[in-house]
């Protein structure tokens, strides 16, 4: 299915057309044709009517056409960096290549079975997602500061990302038009989430971490394992940053052992 949009300024129109596989496609200029009499006679006294007023308009001066467009407020055009926000949510990403492999890891080390059998993790959709979150911010905040092909990698790993989160509402039976709205949800956990932590592991604080993971994990509680989910996070930091940018960027993600 193919459709043309005039605008894409709003977000709920445009993302229910990219959840409806619709194709954005630029917007082609048609000239009106012109009044041909021979036509008039099948065309109706109304379209008759219509296309004498056309072609009465198309034979005046131009300075009359022009004083008359002149009166008509057209809205603003789209500014260029207006563009730049909105294009990324419709972005195809091929999940393939070093983006998949680092994905697939970043995926395999979200579901080790100690985080939910005995860190205190909830085994659910929202758990999951909330591990696999932490996980993708460490690679996220071990790259923000790579140059523009780190951040071309992030950007397509996070387009990886919530396909996935996409595809997986979907198999679950969550409606087109639900869907939408839970991934953009997903999109603010998750920057909110790569936010807080980057600031609490920035301080070199640890308790500020803790804190993080408790209101994040743990429903604000102290849990027993807080200090070795703390502990983790670290080393993952420290084994992420050991790591040769190029690795990381050919898909070769390593993280620390939990323990």
């Amino acid at each position: 299915m193919e459709l043309t949009f005039l605008l894409a300024l709003d977000y709920s129109l445009a993302q229910r057309a990219e959840d409806e596989g619709v194709v954005l496609a630029r917007v082609r200029k048609r000239r009106i044709p012109l009044f041909r009499p021979e036509h008039a006679a099948t065309q109706g006294l109304e379209r008759a009517a219509a296309n004498t007023i056309r072609r009465e308009r198309y034979s005046r001066p131009k300075a009359v056409l022009a004083s008359e467009q002149s009166e008509t407020t057209l809205p603003p055009p789209i500014s260029r960096s207006r563009k730049a926000m909105i294009l990324p949510i419709f972005k195809k990403t091929s999940l393939q290549g070093p983006i998949l492999a680092a994905y697939n890891r970043i995926v395999a080390q979200s579901r080790r079975e100690i985080f939910y059998s005995q860190w205190g993790v909830e085994d659910s959709l929202t758990g999951r997602f909330d591990m696999l979150s932490l996980h993708m911010a460490l690679v996220f905040r071990r790259l923000r500061r790579e140059g523009k092909p780190a951040k071309v990698f992030s950007q397509n790993l996070f387009d990886c990302f919530f396909q996935d989160m996409d595809r997986s509402l979907r198999e679950m039976g969550v409606g087109d038009l639900s869907v939408g709205k839970r991934i953009e949800k997903m999109g603010s956990l998750f920057y909110g989430l790569l936010a807080v932590l980057n600031e609490a592991m920035d301080s070199g604080e640890p308790d500020r971490l803790k804190a993080v993971l408790s209101r994040n994990f743990h429903n604000g509680e102290t849990h027993p394992a807080l200090d070795a989910f703390a502990d983790y996070v670290l080393l993952c930091d420290d084994v992420l940053a050991t790591q040769e940018t190029a690795e990381l960027l050919g898909g070769a993600i390593a993280f620390g052992e939990p323990a």
